[in-house]
């Protein structure tokens, strides 16, 4: 038996994702051309370059939310939502989640990518776009 390996492109996942939109004429859910979240990996992909985060975290757990199937990217997440399933959860688990996302995202990649409002958030579609 011979095994073959294949090395992807860096940007191979937003290249993806860009193709399927084209191809079926919706975006695919959870990802954008510009940005996706694999939740198996806690590693966001966006133009090229990646960003992981602590898989067992709560950090991960908002991602996850943030980009289910289940959600159109860009709605608001309540806190309700997923506090059940954060590791650690205290008063400003969800914000501080939030607030690290953000942190490791403008550190890495130089923008704000999450919008916190009175215990909700959402992905910042427009800002991701326009940067």
């Amino acid at each position: 038996m011979m095994e073959i390996w294949i090395t992807l492109p860096a940007d191979f996942d937003t290249r993806l994702a860009a193709f399927k939109e084209r191809l079926f004429g919706t975006p695919v859910p959870g990802a954008t051309a510009e940005l996706s979240y694999d939740a198996e990996t806690a590693k966001f992909s966006f133009r090229g370059q990646y960003l992981s985060v602590p898989l067992s975290s709560n950090q991960a757990v908002v991602a996850a939310a943030l980009f289910s199937e289940e959600r159109e990217l860009g709605s608001w997440l309540e806190e309700e939502e997923v506090y059940r399933d954060f590791f650690k959860a205290t008063d400003k688990s969800f914000y501080n989640a939030v607030r690290a996302l953000n942190a490791a995202f403008e550190e890495r990649f130089g923008i704000e990518a999450f919008k916190y409002a009175k215990n909700r958030a959402r992905v910042q579609i427009e800002i991701i776009s326009k940067k």
